[in-house]
């Protein structure tokens, strides 16, 4: 056990955990700052930073670009800041997101110190890992991350409102943290939901209601994009779809909602604590990748801070995460029609290991 929760010895480590978090996010503001090397090489892609600077700055195009607002007021506060120079406007996005990486690893590192998670864990699957390196500056995604690590943190300090903000907010950036909603209501009466869900739904129309206003369409455009898009190749379900067309989108969205509805109907928690809240996140991000027809590369960051908390062991955690990393390495390679499969397999097969082993972390 920790000493005391007053200056006592952090289990999850101090300076060393958040130095290794400065020196992986630097090594992917390089990868991003140096994207030819690796372009011209392999031909990978620069990363959602360049897109956005080519489509928003450089071309002026308007928006719609397929991110929610939050993103678009996050472009407009940055291109305002950089100008029109590249350099400038990689290193003001990048910063930004640097913050909310090393936040995020101070707010796990807390929640590690309360249950006294060995510090490898926090080093080897969050901080060091490749998809933490690799992608943390490839898109915004870090945004969501904060914010949905920000919720787990004040759910189990007994503030469920902040956590609900929390993910208000996160969800007007992408939508990836309501998923963690279930969680702020689990054992909850129903005027409790019924006031917990209206405090979700207000901070987020605060944030989405100008642009849902003034520019509808723009507004609604990256969820009907997002809707209406194919699978991409590196997806297990792009097979299902060469097969059964968008019957496949029915399937995906049934799937997602009767594992949800199995899970949370059998993990009621009626007294959130940090063991079963911070065991139990892994849950709907992994139901979540497994069953959308999409699977971004970067997704994994949605789901890797939580990980550590449960009984998934490294050779699984590599097992699942390496090949996340090199199916983008090999995507413009004259193998990759034999080496993609090969590796989408291994990781989704992987993938179902992890939500098993996080299924199986819930304290009893």
């Amino acid at each position: 056990m920790s000493k005391s929760g007053k200056g006592g010895e952090d289990p999850a480590g101090r300076s060393p955990l958040l130095i290794a978090a400065g020196f992986s996010l630097f090594a992917s503001f390089l990868i991003r700052f140096f994207w030819e090397v690796p372009y011209s090489l392999i031909g990978t892609y620069p990363g959602d930073i360049y897109y956005v600077y080519t489509q928003h700055i450089v071309r002026q195009s308007p928006y719609p670009l397929e991110y929610p607002v939050g993103i678009y007021l996050l472009v407009g506060l940055t291109s305002r800041l950089a100008g029109t120079s590249y350099d400038s406007f990689l290193f003001a996005n990048s910063l930004i997101l640097a913050v909310l990486g090393i936040s995020s690893t101070v707010l796990l590192r807390s929640l590690a110190s309360s249950v006294d998670l060995p510090k490898s864990r926090l080093f080897l699957m969050w901080i060091l890992s490749p998809s933490f390196i690799f992608y943390g500056l490839y898109n915004f995604d870090l945004f969501s991350t904060f914010f949905s690590v920000l919720a787990i943190h004040t759910l189990v300090s007994g503030r469920r409102g902040l956590s609900t903000i929390a993910l208000a907010l996160g969800t007007s950036v992408k939508i990836f943290p309501v998923l963690l909603l279930p969680l702020v209501l689990s054992g909850q009466s129903g005027t409790r939901m019924a006031q917990f869900i209206s405090m979700f739904a207000g901070v987020w129309a605060a944030v989405n209601l100008p642009s849902m206003i003034f520019d509808f369409a723009s507004w609604e455009y990256p969820y009907v994009w997002n809707a209406l898009r194919p699978p991409n190749i590196d997806s297990v379900w792009y097979p299902v779809f060469e097969l059964i067309g968008q019957w496949a989108s029915i399937l995906s969205v049934s799937l997602f909602l009767v594992l949800n509805v199995v899970v949370f109907s059998h993990y009621k928690m009626a007294a959130v604590t940090r063991a079963n809240a911070t065991r139990t996140a892994a849950l709907p991000f992994s139901i979540f990748m497994l069953t959308n027809k999409i699977y971004s590369p970067q997704y994994h960051l949605m789901l890797l801070p939580f990980l550590p908390f449960t009984k998934v062991g490294f050779r699984l955690f590599y097992l699942f995460d390496i090949p996340n990393l090199l199916i983008v390495l090999i995507w413009h390679s004259p193998f990759s029609i034999i080496a993609m499969p090969f590796l989408v397999s291994i990781r989704h097969f992987a993938l179902v290991a992890v939500f098993y082993r996080s299924l199986s972390s819930y304290p009893r």
